[in-house]
């Protein structure tokens, strides 16, 4: 049984209030940083877009952590892809006549 405008209201409960501000926690190398940065969700997702971390003022990441961390990233992505086109491999193996039933009939 669907509810009348039960998805609206679930939405509503799930999706963020894109005005408001949060706090995320600065994303430096310092292992004594305990920074907090308020920012909106747009701001949030406009860093994230870049590429960028969330970083307290005066809080810097240098050139060479940057590309680290984007290769590191790009090298986890393609080795989540690999994975993921390797399982798509074996499901349509899987799902394929073998060749001595296409040869039987």
């Amino acid at each position: 049984m669907e509810l009348p405008g039960a998805d609206a209201g679930l939405r509503q409960e799930i999706e963020p209030d894109r005005s408001a501000t949060w706090e995320f926690i600065c994303e430096c190398n310092r292992p004594d940083c305990e920074a907090r940065v308020v920012l909106s969700l747009p701001q949030y997702e406009a860093l994230r877009a870049r590429r960028d971390r969330v970083l307290a003022p005066g809080h810097e990441e240098t050139h060479g952590q940057r590309a680290r961390r984007i290769a590191t990233e790009l090298r986890d992505n393609a080795a989540a892809l690999r994975a993921q086109a390797q399982q798509q491999f074996e499901r349509a193996a899987r799902g394929r006549p073998s060749a001595r039933r296409s040869t039987d009939s």
